[in-house]
């Protein structure tokens, strides 16, 4: 940094929040403990040694002695080898790329505080966006990902506004720091719909107005949102007529968003996204394609430096001395880089004797594990994704798939061995030099690239299978219409269902935009085309039906041989994630055995005699296929006789089969009481 010493000023850390008052006296440099009531200018500090930078940070966010050390071996690796064609990129790079003199000579900060210092909902400058991109792309290859990855976390800023800070969040004004001189401003009251909640602040400790009232606001009595299948919402919505005989023919979804949940920001959000897709197309080229190219370059292995550059340039992630925020609930963020995760996963390293097995550890502690199932013969745990090696990958990205086996150790699980793309890693193979070597240059080989695509493997399972498919397609859109279209608004149940169903339709609609229309969803639930995406979720369906019984915990654990783990009072590991989840859906029953007595009595008769809530459960098993499955594969569980109409389709040679007609014979409320009435 250039520095005018003579008129006085600070050194400030951004990662600490430590500082030196920095003076010239007879041309030499005194550094001392600042005095923040001196009338010295203040001036932003850059960096000064890397190291230290990069060790306070990891050290503040309560990093393991062991992973500073390790981190700093792979940036010195890193550093020696950035002489190569693709250089991997470091804390260092994102640091120097603050420094407004040297990054692009000037231009890449001075160029964006013109194009964003208006960032408000009219905002439209992708033109000149592009250009900024492109001229970074053309100087240098390290600048041209850099630049490509800190425009991208400008514009989300708005994004984030429009698309986050929905009805009952606080919205605040966002003050952050670039480059060199370059500053950036945000009012995000400017965003999405004019509903700021009033009322809903802490004054002396205690709401003014129940929170319900700011994050549940009054359904309109009579409206309806209409139900539609994928299908016929897609054709409408978006223009794409999808061949027939897809599982979009049998879910089902609400037409409209409820018109008490503010939606203008979405909208506003897609617009923009929309606008930057036509700027795009004036301008010749695919954003996703110059993405892709842009965003080439890897980062060693440097959580702190890839921390630090998904917060430059996003004024909503964790304060670091640059960003200031008024009117947050928190006082310090709204979105977070992640880092956190890293930190907690250290801490689990540790706690096992500094392992390298991460998959064992991650298997051991983490919502990952609700893939594993139990092999009582071999007394191993198994996780098998083999089957997802068939589905072609996104250029660049490595095949999921994979399988592998662990064993009880020690209190954890450890793995034994790892299959992937053929190959099989077990023993000896855990301790070859060559791999820990290329570890050490941030490589992945051998046993550590197999173990690293299993756990992408499970995120992507968990992402695209298990949220997006049970979630968004299955359940929560369905449910929600059905409950609006069916319940009249003051009625019992509908309020109980409320908090739980809100948005369900809303995030779905953006999900499937997203999906169709920007193909952002091979990034954010798979590294699978789009066209991938829907192969797989398609044969999924037709291969195992999801039967809304099996996400009862009890059978959950049950169909993958795991209830003996799922003992807390059991000796050696046990199933943290599945005890945990068993609490919540106790926690669950008990609001709903006590809310249902309350306006029941406790008695089946009233809840038989009630017209409305017989409307509402007939509608649910013609829009809900899972809970269709559920009463014919456990019709005990449901509580009720299975129904009379034929039986849902299952697997066949041909395909997905059309759903059932919507006009079952009437199918009894089960005796959810049990009473002799």
């Amino acid at each position: 940094q250039r520095w005018k010493f003579d008129a006085g000023g600070y050194i400030v850390s951004r990662v600490s929040g430590k500082c030196l008052g920095v003076r010239s006296e007879d041309e030499v440099l005194i550094l001392e403990t600042c005095n923040f009531t001196s009338n010295e200018t203040a001036q932003r500090w850059s960096f000064i040694n890397v190291v230290k930078v990069a060790e306070t940070a990891a050290e503040a966010q309560g990093r393991t002695h062991s992973a500073i050390l390790t981190e700093h071996l792979h940036r010195v690796s890193a550093a020696l080898s950035s002489s190569e064609s693709s250089p991997r990129l470091i804390l260092q790079d994102v640091e120097e790329t603050k420094d407004g003199l040297k990054f692009s000579d000037g231009h890449f900060w001075n160029r964006t505080a013109e194009v964003f210092k208006d960032m408000s909902p009219t905002w439209h400058n992708w033109s000149e966006v592009f250009k900024i991109a492109e001229t970074a792309q053309n100087k240098d290859y390290l600048e041209g990902n850099l630049g490509a990855f800190i425009l991208t976390n400008l514009v989300s800023n708005m994004l984030f506004a429009d698309m986050n800070l929905v009805q009952g969040f606080q919205r605040p004004d966002v003050a952050f720091s670039g480059g060199g001189d370059s500053e950036f401003r945000l009012r995000a009251i400017d965003f999405g719909d004019e509903m700021e909640p009033h009322g809903c602040s802490p004054t002396s400790g205690t709401w003014t107005k129940p929170l319900a009232l700011c994050l549940w606001p009054q359904p309109m009595a009579g409206a309806k949102v209409g139900i539609v299948s994928f299908q016929e919402y897609i054709l409408e919505q978006f223009g794409v007529k999808l061949p027939a005989h897809t599982f979009f023919e049998s879910l089902y979804i609400g037409k409209t968003v409820p018109p008490w949940e503010d939606d203008a920001g979405r909208q506003e959000a897609f617009r923009m996204l929309g606008s930057a897709m036509s700027s795009a197309s004036m301008a010749g080229f695919k954003p996703m394609e110059v993405v892709r190219s842009n965003w080439d370059a890897r980062f060693a292995f440097d959580a702190v430096g890839l921390s630090e550059l998904q917060n430059l340039g996003f004024g909503f992630g964790k304060s670091h001395g640059s960003t200031v925020m008024r009117g947050s609930r928190t006082g310090e963020r709204q979105a977070t880089s992640g880092l956190e995760s890293i930190v907690a996963l250290d801490r689990l390293l540790a706690k096992y004797g500094n392992t390298t097995d991460i998959l064992g550890v991650v298997l051991s502690d983490t919502v990952l594990s609700m893939h594993l199932s139990f092999d009582a013969d071999s007394q191993e745990f198994v996780v098998d994704l083999s089957y997802l090696e068939s589905y072609k990958p996104l250029p660049g990205f490595a095949k999921l798939g994979g399988r592998a086996v662990l064993a009880e150790r020690n209190g954890r699980l450890a793995t034994v061995s790892l299959e992937y793309a053929g190959k099989k890693y077990s023993g000896l193979d855990f301790e070859d030099a060559e791999v820990e070597e290329d570890y050490e240059h941030s490589k992945l080989s051998g046993w550590r690239f197999a173990e690293k695509a299993i756990i992408a493997s499970l995120l992507a399972k968990t992402q695209l299978l298990t949220h997006f498919r049970t979630i968004h397609l299955e359940l929560a859109p369905a449910l929600q219409a059905v409950t609006i279209d069916t319940l009249p608004v003051n009625h019992a149940l509908r309020r109980l269902l409320m908090p739980f169903t809100s948005r369900g339709i809303q995030a779905t609609t953006t999900n499937l935009q997203l999906w169709f229309e920007m193909r952002l969803a091979e990034f954010g639930l798979a590294p699978l085309p789009v066209e991938e995406q829907l192969k797989l979720l398609h044969e999924t369906m037709e291969s195992s039906p999801l039967n809304l019984a099996d996400l009862d915990m009890d059978n959950f654990a049950q169909s993958r041989n795991m209830g003996a783990f799922s003992d807390s009072s059991r000796e050696g590991w046990k199933w943290t994630w599945h005890i945990r989840a068993s609490e919540v859906e106790k926690k669950l029953d008990n609001l709903v055995d006590c809310w249902l007595d309350q306006y029941y009595e406790g008695s089946d008769a009233m809840v038989a005699a009630d017209d409305e809530l017989a409307a509402w459960w007939s509608n649910l098993i013609v829009h809900v296929p899972s809970l269709r499955v559920a009463l014919w594969t456990n019709k005990d569980w449901v509580g009720t006789q299975a129904p009379t109409t034929p039986k849902p389709p299952t697997t066949t040679t041909k395909g997905w089969q059309p759903p059932p007609s919507p006009s079952y014979d009437p199918i009894p409320m089960p005796n959810y009481f049990g009473s002799e009435d």
